[in-house]
C-alpha cells in the first residue's frame, strides 16, 4: 500500500483547489503531479490511498502542503510513521520556511529535475544523500500536432520585449501564431491549441520540469524554447544551461538565448522540422504509467 498525502489534508488548501477547478486550472503544478502518480499507480495495478488517517504508518509519502508534512514531521516523532518521502511540490528553495526541508525526520526528498537537486544541495550540502529526482508523467491524448498549422508562443515570465522580438520574427517571416498567455487559459483551452499548432514557442525564466512543455511533447508539438540560463529566487541564483526545460531532449526541439539568436534557430529548427520526435521521446519516458513505476523505485531503494 502506497500512503500518499497532499495539502488537501486540511481544509483551506482543498477549498483553493475547490476554486481552481471551478477555474478549469485544477490540472496545473501540484495537482497535475499527483493526477499522474495516482493515475500511474492505478495502471501498475498498485494500492494507494490518498490523505487517509491511520493510526501507524510503515511509509508516507508527502506530495505537496507544509501543514501537511509538519504533521508527518511530528508522527514521526510519536513513533506513528517510520519513514517520510517528502516532495516534489513543498518548497522553492531549501532555506523556506525555517528550512522545513531539511528536518532530519524526512528520509527522502523527491525533486522534479536534476537541476533542482544540484540547487538544493549547494545550499544545504547535508541534503546530498537523500535528494531523488523524480519527473512526473502526463496524460497522453494522441498525436494532436498540425505540421502545416501555426505556431504557439506561450509566454509564461521573462523579458516581455523578448516576447515582442518573437513575434516580429514570426510575423516578418510570414508564420502564422497566436499567443497564450500562462495562467490565462484553461487546460482544455491549451488541448485545443495544440491541435493545431505546428510548434510551440516556450517563453519561461525558469521550469522545475514543465508539465506544459510535456504536454506538448506527448502531443508530437516540438519546442522552441528560450533559455536565459539562470534562476533568481529571494537573493539565490543558480545557472543551467536547460533552466527553461530540464527535460528538453535533442528530439523534441532547439533552445535560444535571445532574439537574433531566435532567428538563426527558426531556420536550423524548420530546416530540420521531420527530424523531431517528440512524441516517441514521450511515450518512452513520460506516460504516467512510467513515471509512476520510477516514484516506486525510488520508495523502494534503500
Amino acid at each position: 500500500m502506497v500512503n500518499l498525502f497532499t495539502e488537501n489534508l486540511f481544509f483551506l488548501p482543498w477549498l483553493k483547489n475547490l476554486v481552481k477547478s471551478a477555474m478549469g486550472r485544477s490540472h496545473r503544478g501540484p495537482k497535475a503531479v499527483q493526477n499522474s502518480l495516482e493515475t500511474g499507480l492505478f495502471e501498475l495495478g498498485v494500492d494507494f490511498k490518498v490523505d487517509s488517517f491511520a493510526r501507524s504508518l510503515e511509509l508516507a509519502c508527502v506530495l505537496s502542503g507544509l501543514k501537511t508534512l509538519e504533521w508527518a514531521i511530528g508522527r514521526k516523532r510519536k513513533g506513528q510513521i517510520n519513514k517520510i518521502v517528502a516532495g516534489p511540490n513543498l518548497v522553492v528553495s531549501p532555506k523556506d520556511y525555517s528550512e522545513i526541508i531539511c528536518r532530519e525526520e524526512i528520509d527522502k526528498i523527491v525533486v522534479p529535475s536534476q537541476w533542482v537537486k544540484e540547487f538544493y544541495e549547494r545550499e544545504c550540502p547535508n541534503l546530498q544523500s537523500k535528494i531523488e529526482v523524480w519527473a512526473a508523467g502526463v496524460e497522453d491524448r494522441g498525436r494532436l500536432v498540425k505540421p502545416d498549422g501555426q505556431f504557439t508562443v506561450l509566454y509564461k515570465s521573462g523579458p516581455e520585449s523578448l516576447l515582442n522580438e518573437v513575434r516580429e520574427v514570426l510575423g516578418s517571416t510570414g508564420k502564422n501564431y497566436s499567443v497564450l498567455h500562462y495562467g490565462k487559459y484553461s487546460h482544455e483551452d491549451f488541448f485545443k491549441t495544440l491541435r493545431g499548432t505546428k510548434a510551440l514557442v516556450y517563453i519561461s525564466k525558469s521550469e522545475s520540469q514543465g508539465l506544459a512543455l510535456h504536454e506538448a511533447w506527448m502531443a508530437g508539438v516540438p519546442t522552441l524554447v528560450w533559455n536565459g540560463g539562470r534562476f533568481e529566487y529571494k537573493g539565490m541564483s543558480y545557472e543551467s544551461d536547460k533552466i527553461s526545460a530540464p527535460y528538453l531532449d535533442p528530439s523534441c526541439g532547439l533552445f535560444f538565448k535571445n532574439s537574433n539568436e531566435f532567428t538563426i534557430v527558426l531556420g536550423e529548427f524548420l530546416q530540420n522540422y521531420s527530424n523531431f520526435s517528440p512524441r516517441d521521446y514521450s511515450l518512452r519516458n513520460f506516460t504516467n504509467k512510467i513515471s509512476a513505476q520510477k516514484f516506486l523505485n525510488i520508495l523502494n531503494a534503500k
